[in-house]
């Protein structure tokens, strides 16, 4: 489900550790995401079956509303901190160019 744009492996305990890190926050915040989510959409779920139950039609409109709402705070947040977070320059890709470059460099020395 993540792509990892440049191999991992070659970089060395500190950068490794700290693109983990990154992956189990990101990993954590989609579940509380997706938790806020299934509890709004239970909570819109009951206000479609008070609406049906007692005929109030405007109810309606706001359960609609409620729960677009929260998938559409899901989406954006998911996008947010997956998509940007991994792969910004701070996590994402000038610590493991940086690394590979340190690598190469050390090699061609030799």
């Amino acid at each position: 489900m993540i792509e990892v744009i440049e191999d991992p492996k070659n970089c060395e305990g500190k950068y490794k550790q700290k693109y983990a890190q990154v992956i189990i926050i990101c990993h954590k915040t989609r579940k509380t995401c997706l938790a806020i989510i299934f509890i709004l959409s239970f909570l819109s779920l009951l206000l479609f079956w008070q609406c049906l139950k007692d005929y109030l039609k405007y109810l309606i409109g706001f359960n609609l509303f409620l729960f677009l709402l929260a998938w559409f705070v899901f989406f954006l947040t998911d996008y947010i901190i997956i998509h940007n977070l991994i792969y910004s320059d701070i996590f994402g890709k000038r610590i493991f160019r940086r690394q590979k470059k340190q690598i190469a460099s050390k090699t061609l020395q030799k």
